[in-house]
C-alpha cells in the first residue's frame, strides 16, 4: 500500500502536535506541583530570637490542657503564637498560621480541646492536635510549625525560641 505525501505530512503534523502537547503538559505539571506544595507549608523562618512569658499572669495556662494566643513583636512574622500547657511544668508553642490557607488557627477554647482553623471567611475546618500540632482533620496536610520552649519552674517564666 502506497502512502500519499499529503497523508504522511498530515499524520506527522498530528503526531508532532500531540507530542508537543504532552511535553508541555509534563512541564506544566511539575511547575503546578511545586506551586501547590508551597501552599501546604509549615515553614516559618527561624530567627533564633527568644521571648519570655510570665506564666503566673496567664489564667488560661494554669491548668493542664489550657492554651492562649500571644503576639511577640515581629517573631512568627508578627502573627500570634499558640501556647498550650501539656503537662505540669511542660509547654508547647505553635505558629497560629494554618498550613493550609495561612489563616489564623484558634487557641483551645477549653482545656484539652483541639486547635481549629475557624477564622470567619477562611474557616475550612482543619483541626490540629494541641500537644504536637499534628493534623487531626484536613484539608491541611502539614502540622503547625512548632517553636522550642523552656520553662523555669522557679521564676514561672516560659522562654520561646523563634
Amino acid at each position: 500500500m502506497a502512502y500519499k505525501p499529503e497523508i504522511l505530512r498530515e499524520e506527522r503534523r498530528v503526531f508532532l502536535q500531540r507530542a508537543a502537547s504532552l511535553c508541555g503538559l509534563t512541564l506544566c505539571s511539575g511547575a503546578m506541583a511545586g506551586l501547590l506544595a508551597s501552599c501546604e507549608s509549615d515553614t516559618v523562618k527561624s530567627t533564633g530570637s527568644t521571648a519570655t512569658l510570665d506564666i503566673a499572669g496567664e489564667a488560661a495556662l494554669q491548668e493542664v490542657g489550657g492554651g492562649t494566643k500571644k503576639t511577640f513583636g515581629s517573631n512568627n512574622s508578627g502573627r500570634p503564637v499558640i501556647i498550650v500547657r501539656i503537662a505540669e511544668g511542660q509547654f508547647v508553642a505553635f505558629s497560629s498560621v494554618c498550613t493550609h490557607a495561612g489563616c489564623e488557627v484558634s487557641a483551645p477554647d477549653s482545656p484539652g480541646s483541639e486547635l481549629v482553623c475557624d477564622q470567619p471567611g477562611c474557616g475550612h475546618g482543619s483541626v490540629f492536635s494541641p500537644t504536637d500540632g499534628a493534623v487531626q482533620v484536613g484539608p491541611a496536610a502539614s502540622p503547625l510549625k512548632s517553636f522550642a520552649t523552656t520553662y523555669n519552674t522557679d521564676s514561672k517564666q516560659l522562654t520561646i525560641t523563634f
